[in-house]
C-alpha cells in the first residue's frame, strides 16, 4: 500500500502551491495502519442492485480518535481505499489540530489572498477615479468657460429685458 496511506490530495496540492513555505506540516498526523480498523461494507446510492449487493465501500475507523470515514466514490475497492485514507488523514488532522490543521491553514491563506486582491482592486479603482478628477480639473483650468464681461454701453444702457413696467 505504498502511497495509499500518505498525504491527502489537498495537502499534496498545497505542497505544489505557492503556500507551501507558509504551511506548518509539523503537526500533520502520521497514522500507522495498526491504528485503523478497515471494513468493506455494502455500497449504497444510485445504481440499484449492482451497487447494493457488492462490498466495495471502504469504512475506516481510527481507534485512537474514533474518527470514522466511509468512502464509496468508485466501483474499485482499491481506489475507494486510497480516497478513504486521504480523508481519514484530513479528518484526524482536523480533530487533533483544529485551527492549526493543514486544511484550515490553506483556507486561511486563500482567504487572505482574496482579501488582498480585493483591496488592491479597490486601490486601483480609487487611483483611477483620482486621476480622472485631476484630469478634469486641469482641463477646466486650461479651457476656462468664457464669461461675458459687461461693457460701458451695457452699464449705461442695459439691454431691454421685457415690457416696461406699466404706470397706471
Amino acid at each position: 500500500m505504498a502511497g495509499g496511506h500518505g498525504i491527502s490530495a489537498l495537502v499534496r496540492r498545497s505542497l505544489q502551491s505557492k503556500y507551501r513555505s507558509r504551511i506548518d506540516f509539523s503537526r500533520y498526523p502520521q497514522i500507522p495502519p495498526e491504528a485503523v480498523e478497515e471494513k468493506l461494507v455494502l455500497g449504497s446510492g444510485p445504481g440499484g442492485q449492482a451497487v447494493n449487493k457488492t462490498r466495495n465501500a471502504v469504512q475506516l475507523r481510527h481507534t485512537v480518535t474514533q474518527v470514522v470515514i466511509k468512502c464509496h466514490e468508485t466501483r474499485s475497492v482499491e481506489r475507494n481505499r486510497q480516497l478513504a485514507w486521504q480523508r481519514l488523514h484530513e479528518a484526524v488532522d482536523q480533530h487533533l489540530n483544529r485551527d492549526q490543521s493543514v486544511v484550515q491553514q490553506i483556507r486561511r491563506l486563500e482567504s487572505e489572498q482574496r482579501r488582498a486582491k480585493k483591496l488592491a482592486a479597490q486601490a486601483r479603482l480609487a487611483a483611477k477615479r483620482l486621476a480622472q478628477s485631476v484630469e478634469a480639473d486641469t482641463e477646466a483650468e486650461a479651457n476656462p468657460t468664457k464669461v461675458p464681461v459687461p461693457t460701458e454701453a451695457d452699464v449705461i444702457d442695459p439691454p431691454h429685458q421685457g415690457p416696461p413696467p406699466s404706470s397706471l
